[in-house]
């Protein structure tokens, strides 16, 4: 059971950054919630947390969150497992988006400085 998660996270992730993106990627929180609807209280309460970083765009706290119900993946239906593997692959992908927007936009502007400075010369 745990193989398979992981190797369906492996595709699903190869898949998401090999094709790439034209829009934002988001994580669909109704559709995980969903399955969730009728988990023991454990696993709730750590959905829910996740759940509430996610929509809080905390996407580190989310991760990590997801991450720790993964390894309760036996308790889990096979629904569960593959909602929560989507929604840990999304918001590893929106993470990465948002590393990579926001070296970008420092880079730019270091650009901006360099080419201030050398004009000053």
């Amino acid at each position: 059971m745990k193989k398979s998660l992981i190797a369906l996270l492996a595709g699903c992730l190869v898949a998401f950054v090999s094709t790439g993106c034209k829009k934002a990627a988001s994580v669909d929180t109704a559709k995980l919630e969903s399955a969730f609807s009728g988990a023991p209280a454990d696993i709730k309460t750590d959905l829910d947390k996740a759940v509430s970083a996610l929509k809080g765009n905390n996407y580190k706290l989310a991760i990590s969150t997801m991450d720790s119900l993964i390894a309760k993946s036996n308790k889990m239906s096979q629904a569960q497992n593959d909602a929560l593997a989507e929604a840990f692959v999304m918001a590893n992908v929106v993470y990465t988006e948002q590393g990579a927007a926001a070296s970008a936009a420092e880079a730019k502007a270091k650009a901006g400085e360099l080419e201030a400075q050398a004009k000053e010369k």
